[in-house]
């Protein structure tokens, strides 16, 4: 919790149903990571390359993915409440497995 990993590279790792609550991750490289049922609550990934990451059943509450690379994500049942998204606009309290404005 609240870590500070920015510009970190972190290339097919998993963090399988691990509490990042509040850490940050601004301008790291996560390409093929499995954040799958993680706790991503007010993470920052500001930046960051989130390329074919898995964030299936994590919860990404209030977490900031302004200006981050998820090409090819996968997103299933991900929890986007309140998620300050790639362009800046935040999602909406329903938004569950994609981004809702």
């Amino acid at each position: 919790m609240n870590a500070t990993l920015s510009n970190s590279n972190f290339v097919e790792s998993s963090f399988i149903r691990t509490n990042l609550y509040e850490a940050s991750h601004e301008r790291s490289i996560f390409k093929k990571v499995n954040f799958s049922s993680t706790n991503l609550t007010r993470v920052n990934f500001k930046g960051s390359s989130l390329i074919e990451t898995n964030f299936t059943n994590s919860n990404l509450f209030e977490a900031d993915l302004t200006g981050a690379n998820i090409l090819n994500a996968n997103f299933e049942g991900a929890n986007f409440n309140n998620v300050t998204w790639i362009d800046r606009n935040k999602c909406s309290l329903v938004s569950i497995g994609k981004c809702k404005k």
